[in-house]
């Protein structure tokens, strides 16, 4: 691990790619959307992957860190015109995911990416979706060979406990 990631700012670019991940899951017309207090809806996962990037802001640079906010920003102004602010939203967090990779260094990409293809992967797993899921489990294994941890088991409780033993404090 590099001396200037913590276990902890590791924890917080491991969560940060789970919440933005899990934002973008997020669809209009679901019952909880703008629920900040349903784990399932986007406002929540919006506002907890701001909170995470705010706290690596030493990490992110200006660009990536805006893209957080905006998005963040539009999703509460969220009304009429649902649909079509999902979508910016959804837009703004892939504009996100395009830029991380040049702003980061490759163990704090790819930390932030384990925690986003793990996401794809649960999801698309419990989805019956075997190629997609298949495909978001080889970009863990990629994220695990940047990060020479090695490969879990293969169950989303396996691949927390390893993220656990490698950047828990």
């Amino acid at each position: 691990m590099s001396p200037a990631l913590s276990p902890a700012k590791a924890d917080r670019l491991y969560w940060l790619g789970r919440y933005v991940q899990r934002a973008l899951a997020s669809a209009p017309g679901t019952p909880d959307l703008l629920d900040p207090s349903s784990p399932v809806s986007l406002t929540f996962n919006l506002g907890r992957a701001y909170e995470n990037g705010f706290l690596l802001r030493d990490l992110l640079d200006n660009d990536v860190f805006s893209y957080l906010r905006m998005a963040s920003t539009k999703a509460t102004s969220l009304g009429g015109g649902e649909f079509l602010m999902v979508k910016e939203i959804h837009d703004t967090l892939y504009a996100f995911w395009g830029i991380l990779e040049e702003a980061l260094f490759p163990e704090a990409e790819a930390l932030c990416r384990w925690g986003r293809f793990l996401e794809l992967w649960e999801r698309r797993t419990e989805k019956g979706e075997g190629p997609k899921a298949d495909a978001a489990w080889d970009e863990l294994v990629r994220c695990w060979g940047v990060l020479n941890v090695g490969v879990p088991g293969r169950t989303v409780a396996e691949v927390e406990q390893h993220f656990g033993k490698c950047y828990g404090e």
